[in-house]
């Protein structure tokens, strides 16, 4: 008989894993499967009904929204309901399901109780059309996911090489020495860019601001370098983690935890980013000490989609304040209430109204043309400078808000949307095939080299940043490099194989 691909391996260097012997992935209890189950099962109940009332009182197409929620739901959660014993919390199909069911509830939950409303580049669709358009493109997702588990499940497996040479178990003996480096080096260039702004203040103004207006006391050529060196703060703390899993019961540890956080949303006022952050470091405790902090996750979330709420309201505060300072009053006016209202709103807005997903689907092929590859060859020239590059393409998301809604930023399609707009379904399907195989391949990375502490950087990393999409690509890059140089210099990973 075959051995499963994600059975118990055996041998020397697989001495991690948990009591029961059967995976190495943190099992599922049985009682918070059967939990989860429910819940999505009471949520999808509240979809059903919601479509059902507006097909009987507003609309027929809205039967459209029915079926098209009903089976792209289905493929959205199949890893769960054709879980296995060897799955677990940490295994690559329930970590990338888990993190596109957070966002859909998070995000989508009125689109699909209630269809798109409207688009905001497509106001001559009507009730009928929005729907469609909807239903469309829940049945173009369900077709990408559809083929990732094909990739996944059917497709030959690549081999996984031996690097056990090449990982060590335990950092050198200059291993804080070389994270207290990076955290410095990280905390100079925050200080280096806030001055570009001209102080902490004016830079807390200037990074509300859409980049196209920021402003800098003196002329600036490029930042990126400044934010490859801020990065390496909350790289430290990944490398910190999965080297010393108990590392969480030393303070020091939680103050540059929060401080890398806090670095996240002061480099560029992205609200997710001390999100994404905080959910990687998740990952890696939950990978090291084989433990689910349930109260811990559902405290950050309620806290994360506050944050999320008041940094909105203060950025649109921001916008529309023609003085350079910075003005907090905006707070002391605004009620928990407002923070919720705005928060709902604006996840909305950022997955329907404003998606250029759903404005890829109506426009391509008919009114724009296919691009046949071309932004995934441009993935190769993301890092060169402009400087070198003078007429250096723009990246898919610059694209797709200059084409189709005449904007000089970035609206991004996701990846279902970069590989149709590149070759339309036959695209999606090649494009998601691919990448179930790649999971395949890491999974199987991850079950062969989990005792190691870099090989858990480089899969919690991998799997959460990487997607077949330009953007996700580049984020992956801009982890995966500082975090290797870290590991590669205190002893985590080997420059020659041993």
């Amino acid at each position: 008989m075959r051995p499963h691909p994600y059975a118990m391996p055996h041998g020397p260097g697989y001495g991690y894993q948990d009591p029961g012997g059967s995976n190495l992935f943190v099992p599922i209890p049985p009682l918070v499967r059967r939990a989860v189950l429910c819940f999505l099962g009471v949520y999808l109940l509240m979809i059903v009904s919601a479509n059902v009332y507006n097909m009987a009182t507003f609309n027929a197409s809205f039967a459209l929204l029915l079926f098209s929620n009903l089976f792209y739901f289905f493929w959205m959660i199949f890893p769960l309901i054709a879980y296995r014993p060897t799955f677990g919390y940490c295994h690559p199909l329930i970590l990338n399901m888990s993190f596109a069911l957070l966002n859909m509830i998070v995000r989508s939950t009125g689109m699909l109780m209630h269809g798109l409303p409207y688009h905001s580049i497509l106001p001559e669709y009507g009730v009928d059309d929005l729907n469609l358009l909807y239903a469309y493109g829940n049945f173009v997702y369900s077709v990408a996911l559809m083929s990732k588990y094909a990739g996944f499940f059917l497709a030959p497996k690549i081999r996984v090489p031996n690097l056990n040479g090449f990982f060590s178990l335990e950092p050198s003996r200059y291993f804080y020495v070389v994270l207290g480096g990076a955290i410095v080096a990280g905390l100079i260039a925050f200080y280096l860019f806030v001055q570009l702004s001209g102080g902490f203040a004016p830079h807390l103004v200037n990074m509300q601001k859409p980049t196209r207006i920021k402003e800098y006391v003196s002329d600036v050529e490029g930042i990126g370098h400044y934010f490859v060196f801020m990065r390496l703060v909350p790289v430290a703390v990944m490398v910190w983690l999965a080297a010393k899993p108990k590392a969480f019961k030393n303070p020091i540890f939680w103050i540059v935890t929060f401080t890398a956080m806090a670095l996240t949303f002061l480099e560029g006022g992205r609200r997710s980013a001390p999100i994404y952050t905080a959910i990687v470091i998740g990952i890696i405790y939950i990978i090291r000490n084989r433990r689910m902090p349930y109260l811990v996750i559902s405290i950050i979330g309620i806290a994360a989609f506050f944050f999320i709420g008041a940094a909105g309201i203060l950025r649109v505060s921001t916008w529309h304040n023609q003085s350079d300072r910075l003005d907090l009053s905006v707070f002391t006016e605004t009620s928990v209430s407002d923070v919720v209202e705005f928060s709902s709103e604006e996840l909305t807005a950022r997955s329907g109204t404003s998606s250029s997903y759903y404005a890829v689907l109506a426009k391509v092929p008919g009114d724009v043309p296919l691009l046949f590859g071309q932004s995934y060859v441009n993935w190769f020239g993301l890092f060169i400078p402009r400087v070198i590059w003078n007429n250096k393409p723009f990246g898919i998301g610059r694209l797709a808000g200059h084409v189709f809604f005449g904007l000089p930023a970035g609206v991004p399609p996701g990846p279902v949307g970069e590989a149709y707009w590149n070759f339309h379904i036959p695209g999606v399907i090649v494009v998601f095939f691919l990448f179930g195989i790649f999971l395949s391949w890491l999974g199987r990375f991850y079950v062969q080299y989990v005792n190691y502490p870099a090989a858990v950087v480089l899969y919690v990393t991998t799997l959460y940043y990487f997607t077949p999409f330009q953007t996700s690509f580049r984020n992956w890059i801009l982890a995966l490099i500082p975090a290797t140089l870290i590991m590669m210099a205190c002893g985590l990973i080997r420059i020659l194989r041993r």
